[in-house]
């Protein structure tokens, strides 16, 4: 999964190619005007957001910041990642989750569903 911010970049059109000359499937999410990276994925998600730098304006700043991009893009990442959790959980193949270390008893449940980790691969 690519979510793009800049319309076309090199790294991220590299990186597609790279993942297709493994064999990867490719979801894109980014700028109408990306034409490029669009070619080269599986599917497609247009943000409908072809702004890069920003759009609340900064006096003294030559660039707005913000850039609705962003957010969009995470959205839209996050409603494919919880709909592929849901079918995971549906086909009986829960997905054991990492915990940050700095949480409560973060590092305890981390060591718990490790060697579960591990045996899955996921």
């Amino acid at each position: 999964m690519i979510a793009a911010v800049s319309a076309d970049d090199p790294q991220e059109l590299q990186w597609a190619d790279e993942a297709r000359s493994n064999g990867n499937y490719i979801i894109g999410i980014g700028p109408p005007n990306s034409d490029a990276l669009r070619q080269r994925c599986d599917i497609y998600f247009d943000n409908r957001c072809a702004e890069a730098a920003g759009i609340i304006p900064i006096p003294d700043r030559a660039d707005p910041v913000s850039p609705a991009t962003g957010i969009i893009n995470l959205i839209i990442m996050y409603v494919i990642i919880a709909q592929f959790i849901d079918e995971m959980c549906r086909r009986g193949a829960v997905p054991y989750f990492w915990m940050g270390v700095y949480r409560i008893l973060g590092v305890d449940y981390i060591n718990v569903v490790t060697p579960f980790f591990k045996e899955r691969g996921y």
